[in-house]
């Protein structure tokens, strides 16, 4: 069951993947393959002949598309008051399916896990890539993972372990096609140029960093999770938008009172309740994505973003920094077909980086893509750079 993809626009410019108008014909894909990069012949990458694995990097198939992936590894931070504990998936590429939040000792009463954890190849918390070829086509890459094919697929990863605080990965993944227009693509499945057109044009790595921020009220938390990609072709795109996924749990969204506020240098909005069917955003235009759920385009003059859940008798708030604005889409009906049931979806937060505009990637160039998050009371993120309206 693939998830929709979101409506992204910067401004009031074009839609620039145009995904509320994909009227997408399979029997023109194996044209406009021939057409990708815009490269010679001999340049075309295809899934088989750019599918070398990298030393210790395995691919696991056809995992149940809606079950919670395992953890491998923690990254572990704490603060005063608030801590964090984050789990990964080093079999899936490094996505993040656990972020646990709150005082410590942890507790039932004390810690929530924020993220959305079910079909976490495609969710989660983990680093997305949007892309446009100069003839049309375009495509969309997960941190080596991905489920757009009903079920569940990555590339295992390895990582360093020496310090608790912070999680390198030490080999390359294969940074394969999760979708290609409206198709679901995967490296399990043999490729087709019209049922299957999986390609790969990098390979990806992970790092985390968790550091304490002082401040007069306690210690914060800065998280950075940057990703690099390592091209395995030279390549040449219209667009390139990166971009980093943050799934949110409704069910736990409700019942801890989340809340969400945004800040621009002239304007300020908030509280905005995620969870809610029916709500509004003025900084935003409105749209839906292929899957008709509501999908906000945050304005791209917004500052940064705060969430901040009740735990216990205390705000935690995770605050971040925007520099192309972000988009954020209310799933309604994911895993079941109820709105109202929150159970059945999820909130989709997707940070936007810069794009790239006429792009070029040579072939062994590596570029690296930073996300920032800060963790801690609203009066511990004031004093960071981040006060709520």
């Amino acid at each position: 069951m693939p998830r929709g993809q979101p409506a992204i626009t910067k401004g009031s410019s074009p839609s620039l993947f145009h995904y509320l108008r994909l009227l997408f014909r399979a029997g023109s894909l194996l044209l406009i393959l021939g057409m990708l990069l815009s490269l010679p012949p001999q340049s075309q990458p295809s899934a088989l002949a750019a599918g070398r694995n990298p030393a210790r990097s395995d691919l696991i198939c056809h995992t149940q598309w809606d079950t919670i992936l395992p953890v491998t590894h923690h990254l572990v931070q704490s603060a005063d008051p608030f801590s964090i504990d984050i789990g990964i998936s080093g079999r899936y590429g490094g996505v993040g399916v656990e972020f646990w939040l709150g005082s410590e000792p942890f507790s039932a009463s004390s810690v929530i896990n924020i993220l959305e954890a079910r079909s976490s190849a495609g969710a989660g918390w983990q680093f997305s890539s949007f892309t446009t070829a100069y003839d049309g086509p375009q495509f969309i890459v997960n941190q080596a993972s991905g489920n757009s094919r009903g079920y569940q697929w990555g590339f295992s990863t390895v990582y360093n372990t020496n310090k608790t605080y912070t999680l390198n990965a030490t080999n390359w993944a294969p940074n394969y096609t999760d979708r290609f227009d409206l198709f679901g693509t995967s490296p399990c499945e043999l490729y087709d140029s019209v049922s299957n057109p999986t390609l790969m044009f990098d390979e990806g790595k992970m790092k985390l960093l968790a550091l304490r921020r002082w401040t007069p009220d306690g210690f914060a938390i800065a998280i950075t999770n940057a990703y690099s990609l390592r091209s395995t072709v030279d390549q040449y795109w219209q667009d390139y938008l990166p971009a980093h996924a943050f799934y949110l749990n409704r069910s736990v969204a409700r019942e801890h009172n989340l809340r969400l506020y945004l800040v621009g240098s002239t304007w300020s909005e908030g509280p905005i309740l995620p969870y809610q069917t029916g709500l509004t955003v003025q900084h935003a235009w409105l749209g839906y994505d292929t899957a008709n759920n509501p999908s906000w385009v945050i304005d791209a003059s917004a500052s940064y973003a705060v969430f901040v859940w009740q735990i216990g008798d205390q705000d935690a708030g995770v605050a971040i920094p925007l520099v192309n604005g972000a988009n954020m889409s209310l799933e309604e009906t994911v895993y079941c077909d109820d709105p109202l049931n929150d159970a059945c979806g999820s909130i989709r937060w997707l940070t936007l980086h810069d794009m790239t505009l006429n792009a070029v990637f040579p072939l062994g160039s590596i570029r690296t893509y930073e996300f920032n998050y800060f963790v801690g009371t609203p009066q511990q993120l004031a004093y960071l750079g981040f006060p709520l309206p």
